[in-house]
């Protein structure tokens, strides 16, 4: 088996974190976020031949910079209605802004279901690019992130929320 070709960037600015992107045998993209001392994207691609994403590039630079962000077109594989409208409140989250799982849920139209917006977020298949860090319990700021408290509170230390 061929090992992956590996293209790694490093912003200037940005969160402490790396986001780790490979593409998986079925052509998608699987992410990873780290604790990192720089803001590093690094791409595994089956071949050399495969460029890393241009428009997750253009998004990562706009990230590190504060700058408005570029509309992504991600793939999504098809979800229940609730999981998309939860994924879609939470795509519309300024930077610098958060919201509480009930007050997604409410906004989903299924106010008692907390538990159930947490569990989307945790299977977020695009995290930082769909931002579920910006989902907070109602009392604890860093609690419940599928990538550990410590990237969570880089980013929002980055956007300023913390």
């Amino acid at each position: 088996m061929n090992e992956p070709f590996i293209f790694e960037k490093t912003f200037p600015e940005g969160p402490k974190i790396a986001i780790h992107l490979k593409e998986t045998s079925d052509g998608k993209t699987k992410i990873h976020l780290f604790k990192s001392e720089i803001f590093t994207a690094c791409f595994s691609m089956k071949s050399e031949k495969t460029p890393p994403n241009e428009h997750l590039l253009n998004w990562l630079t706009a990230y590190s910079q504060k700058e408005n962000l570029p509309t992504l077109n991600l793939y999504r594989q098809k979800l229940p209605t609730f999981s998309e409208k939860v994924l879609n409140i939470i795509n519309d989250i300024p930077f610098g802004k958060t919201l509480s799982y009930g007050e997604i849920a409410e906004k989903a139209g299924s106010p008692q279901a907390c538990r159930a917006v947490g569990t989307i977020c945790r299977l977020n298949a695009w995290p930082l690019f769909i931002p579920c860090h910006r989902v907070l319990h109602k009392t604890e700021l860093t609690s419940k992130y599928a990538f550990g408290a410590l990237v969570k509170k880089a980013l929002l230390e980055f956007e300023g929320v913390l």
